[in-house]
C-alpha cells in the first residue's frame, strides 16, 4: 500500500493531486503498469494524513503529463505518481458507467490527392517517405522524419499513430480517402534527348550514387546519398510505382545505347614520373591521395590521377578514376611509368621540435579518454629515444581519438582522422590532468531526494536542500523525505558511466542535462553540438564559464 504524505508538510506534492474536481460517480479501472496516454482514468487505493488523522479510499486519477511515465509510476505513491497523475478531490464509489461510444471526427484532409501506400512494418523507409494508416471510416497520412531520425520508422515500436514513441519518427499531415494516381513516366515532349542509353536496369544489381541506367526508353541517374542507398533495394525500379522518386532522378530519353567512352589521350598527357600505388576499390582515399590506372597492356600504358579536397575526395573510394563516375572525385596528373619508391615513416631528423609546452606529454593510451586539443606522445624508437607529439582534433573528429582499434591510433593508417603531427618532443611535461580546451572551474547543483530519513535532521546550507519532512518526534519510516543538494564538478562526456535523471555533462565548455537515464547510457544518444537524435535522452544547459 502506497501512503499519500501529509498536506501539511507535503503541500507542493498534491498540488497536482488535488487539483482535478470530482467527475461522474463510479471508479474508473484499477491502475496497471500498462501504457497509458494523456487523459486516460484509473483508480487506486491512496492514504491521506492530514495532522494526526488519516483517510484511506479509493480516488480516481487522471494520466496529466508525460504518459510514458504514467505505466511506470503508481499515482498512489506521493513521491512519484504526483508528478504524472492528477487526483480527485473526492473518494469513488461503484464502477464508472461505460460511456457510449461516439462518433471519431475525421482530421482535416492532407494537401495530396488520394492515400499513399498503407504502411508495412519492416519496410526500410527513408526520411520524407509518405504511408498511409487504415482508421475504418478513413485514413491517416504520416510522413517520415528527415535526418537520421528516419532509421526509426522501420523500427517496432515506432509504427505511426501506435503507442507512444511514433512521434519521434513520423509526422501527422492528415486525413485521406481513396488511393493515389499511379506517377506516370515522364512524356518525352519535356524531356531532354540524351541520346545513346546506358545499362538497362537490372533488379537487385548493386546499384550506388551517380550510376546510370535505362528504364522503359528513359534514362536515370541514382542520386546521392542518403537517397541513394534505395537504389539497388527492391521497390525502387525506376519509373515504376512512387517510390524510385525517393532515390532516381532522371536525365531524359534516350535511343540506342552510349558508345564506350575512349580513354585519355597517352600521347598528349604530361610525364608525371613513376607510378603510384594501383587504384583499390572500397579504400579510405582521402584529399591528396594518388594512384594509377592501367590504360593499357601491350604497350604498357599507366596514368595517375589525384583526389581530390573534400567533399569531393568522397567519392574518391566509390568509383575507378578512368571509369564513370571517376570525375567527381578523381583530377588527372598525367602519365607514369615504373614506380614510386616506398613512403617511408615521416623522418624524425625533419621533424620541428615543440616549444610549447615543453617536454612530452603522457604517452598515448588506447584506454584514456581524450578531447579535442590533448597532447599525446608516440615512441618511434627506444634507442636513441625518439618521440612524436600528435593533438586530438577539434569536434567532430574528437570521436576518432577514442575509437576502438589500433588502425585509428596516432600515426597508424586512419590516425589522421583524429589525430594532427605537432612535432617532435624530448623529456616529460610536469604531472598534470589530461589537458583539455577547457581550464576553468564548471560546477553545477545536483539534488537527491531520499525516503526514510533520520526525524529532524537539518537541512545544509546548499541552495534547494530541505530538512527531513518528518519531526523529531515522528516515528521513521518511507514516508520521511529529505532532499540533499551537493555542488558537483561538470565533467566531460563519459560513454562508460551510468548517467542518472539530472546529471549534468559537457563538451568542452557546453552543458547538457540527461532526460531519461536509460538512453543517456548508450553512445548513440551521445550529446553533441549540433541538433541531432540525442535530444531525446539530453537537453541543452548553460556554458561553463
Amino acid at each position: 500500500m502506497f501512503n499519500v504524505q501529509s498536506i501539511a508538510l507535503s503541500a507542493a506534492i498534491f498540488v497536482l493531486h488535488c487539483a482535478r474536481t470530482a467527475s461522474a460517480a463510479g471508479c474508473q479501472p484499477v491502475w496497471q503498469e500498462v501504457d497509458y496516454e494523456v487523459g486516460d482514468m484509473v483508480s487506486a487505493f491512496a492514504t491521506i494524513e492530514t495532522g494526526n488523522a488519516s483517510t484511506s479510499d479509493t480516488y480516481n486519477f487522471e494520466c496529466s503529463r508525460d504518459a510514458l511515465f504514467c505505466g511506470q509510476r503508481n499515482p498512489a505513491d506521493p513521491t512519484h505518481g504526483s508528478t504524472v497523475w492528477t487526483m480527485e478531490d473526492v473518494a469513488c464509489s461503484g464502477t464508472a458507467p461505460t460511456l457510449a461510444p461516439t462518433t471519431v471526427p475525421i482530421p482535416a484532409p492532407w494537401s495530396g490527392i488520394g492515400c499513399p501506400a498503407p504502411y508495412a512494418s519492416g519496410t526500410d523507409y527513408d526520411d520524407e517517405s509518405l504511408v498511409s494508416v487504415d482508421m475504418g471510416a478513413f485514413s491517416l497520412v504520416y510522413r517520415c522524419r528527415e535526418g537520421l531520425i528516419h532509421l526509426f520508422c522501420p523500427m517496432a515500436g515506432f509504427e505511426p499513430g501506435t503507442g507512444q514513441d511514433w512521434m519521434l519518427a513520423w509526422v501527422e499531415l492528415g486525413s485521406c480517402t481513396g488511393t493515389m494516381m499511379p506517377t506516370g513516366s515522364p512524356t518525352n515532349v519535356v524531356l531532354v534527348d540524351v541520346g545513346g542509353c546506358p545499362e538497362s536496369y537490372m533488379a537487385n544489381s548493386d546499384y550506388e550514387e551517380g550510376d546510370m541506367v535505362e528504364n522503359v526508353g528513359l534514362a536515370y541517374r541514382c542520386m546521392e546519398s542518403p537517397a541513394g542507398l534505395n537504389c539497388p533495394q527492391a521497390g525502387y525500379e525506376p519509373g515504376t510505382g512512387v517510390a524510385w522518386e525517393n532515390a532516381w532522378s532522371v536525365l531524359g530519353h534516350c535511343e540506342g545505347t552510349v558508345m564506350p567512352t575512349t580513354a585519355p589521350s597517352f600521347v598528349t598527357l604530361a610525364d608525371v614520373g613513376g607510378c603510384p600505388e594501383t587504384f583499390i576499390a572500397n579504400s579510405d582515399y582521402e584529399e591528396g591521395d594518388m594512384v594509377s590506372v592501367t590504360i593499357s597492356q601491350l604497350p604498357l600504358h599507366q596514368v595517375a590521377y589525384e583526389c581530390m579536397a573534400w567533399p569531393a575526395s568522397n567519392y574518391c573510394g566509390q568509383h575507378r578514376p578512368d571509369e564513370l563516375g571517376g570525375e567527381l572525385g578523381w583530377s588527372l596528373l598525367g602519365s607514369c611509368d615504373g614506380s614510386i619508391g616506398p613512403t617511408s615513416s615521416p623522418s624524425f631528423d625533419s621533424l620541428t621540435f615543440i616549444s610549447t609546452p615543453s617536454g612530452c606529454p603522457e604517452e598515448f593510451s588506447s584506454a584514456s579518454t581524450y578531447e579535442g586539443g590533448d597532447l599525446a606522445s608516440v615512441t618511434l624508437s627506444t634507442t636513441p629515444e625518439r618521440k612524436v607529439v600528435y593533438e586530438c582534433r577539434p569536434w567532430p573528429n574528437t570521436a576518432y581519438c577514442n575509437q576502438q582499434g589500433a588502425s585509428l591510433d596516432p600515426g597508424q593508417k586512419y590516425g589522421h582522422l583524429g589525430w594532427t603531427l605537432n612535432g617532435a618532443c624530448t623529456g616529460t611535461l610536469a604531472p598534470t590532468i589530461s589537458p583539455t580546451l577547457y581550464v576553468g572551474t564548471c560546477e553545477y547543483t545536483k539534488c537527491i531526494t531520499e525516503t526514510n530519513c533520520n526525524p529532524g535532521n537539518l537541512a545544509n546550507t546548499i541552495s534547494g536542500s530541505t530538512a527531513c519532512s518528518c519531526g523529531i518526534d515522528d516515528e521513521q519510516s518511507d514516508l520521511c523525505t529529505q532532499t540533499t543538494c551537493t555542488i558537483e564538478e561538470v565533467e566531460p562526456y563519459d560513454s562508460s558511466v551510468s548517467y542518472a535523471e539530472g546529471d549534468v555533462v559537457r563538451l568542452v565548455t557546453q552543458q547538457f542535462t540527461c532526460r531519461i537515464p536509460g538512453w543517456c547510457n548508450q553512445s548513440s544518444y551521445q550529446p553533441e553540438i549540433v541538433d541531432g537524435i540525442w535530444r531525446q535522452a539530453w537537453t541543452t544547459g548553460d556554458v561553463c564559464a
